[in-house]
């Protein structure tokens, strides 16, 4: 389909059948990992955007601007449905944690870099666009640089790496 100005404009395709509703507003993490582990999310998160508050978290990490990342971040996870909100809580922990580093504190930084991986159990991979797999590896791999005493210095030179932003096309 084209619009007036000869842009195309793709339509999603119809639903082979009809998505199962699950009110998302009320679910506990228990409920999201066992609906998650029967193939079953809230029709909320598959059709949701993605929140714009955590794009621009997502793209001040990749800058490095740390401090200014988790504010974006922890407004995300504040006014996101609970189905996606720990996936923001646990970019908020991330950023805090390499803000952590920047300030030397190596120990503070490992908390927050083991509290994100736990926010990050309950997901599937993909989730939203973001390779959760992905960050789990890469957050298993931070925290064992620390604890191999590796400096603050060290882990944000050789271990700090972007985070892939969603495709808005995909979402």
């Amino acid at each position: 389909m084209i619009n007036d100005d000869g842009e195309i404009i793709a339509q999603a395709p119809l639903p082979a059948k009809k998505p199962e509703i699950i009110s998302g507003e009320n679910l506990t993490v228990n409920a999201i990992i066992r609906l998650s582990q029967q193939g079953r999310w809230p029709v909320q998160q598959r059709q949701a955007d993605f929140n714009q508050d955590a794009l621009k978290g997502l793209q001040d990490f990749n800058r490095q601007a740390f401090f200014d990342a988790h504010e974006y971040f922890e407004e995300a996870w504040r006014s996101s449905p609970l189905e996606e909100r720990e996936l923001y809580r646990a970019l908020l922990q991330i950023s805090g944690g390499f803000y952590r580093l920047t300030q030397g504190r190596p120990t503070a930084a490992h908390k927050f870099f083991d509290r994100a991986l736990h926010w990050l159990q309950p997901f599937p991979s993909p989730f939203k666009t973001v390779d959760i797999d992905s960050l789990r590896a890469w957050l298993t791999e931070l925290l064992n640089a620390l604890m191999e005493g590796h400096s603050s210095e060290t882990i944000l030179t050789q271990y700090f790496h972007p985070i892939d932003l969603p495709n808005q096309e995909t979402l």
